[in-house]
């Protein structure tokens, strides 16, 4: 009777949920920029400004744009302001256009 295992030896059967959108990207987009400077860049360089984590990489940026709004990102361009916030800039394929995605998150 000693192979028998107590109720406390069991191993628990815990329920694993799916991993959401969240869960699997980490969230290094914080907000878009939307200055008349930003707009200028959406109509003639098909670019977006993003105000992104400190700690972010072109890669991790250029992923995240990919898969929160299914469009190709060109290049990514990044710039430190002086007041020590960093900015993304996020240019898209010509097959994308930069105004409509905008226009989507209800920048222009």
């Amino acid at each position: 009777m000693a192979d028998k295992k107590t109720s406390k030896e069991k191993k628990q059967i815990t329920k694993t949920k799916p991993a959401s959108v969240n869960d699997i990207l980490p969230n290094h987009i914080k907000r878009i920029i939307a200055t008349e400077k930003a707009v200028t860049l959406i109509e003639f360089k098909n670019t977006l400004i993003f105000e992104v984590d400190k700690k972010a990489n072109k890669h991790q940026i250029k992923n995240e744009v990919e898969n929160l709004y299914n469009v190709k990102v060109s290049n990514v361009r990044i710039k430190i302001m002086p007041t020590n916030v960093k900015h993304a800039f996020v240019k898209l394929t010509p097959k994308y256009h930069a105004d409509e995605l905008a226009a989507k998150l209800k920048v222009i």
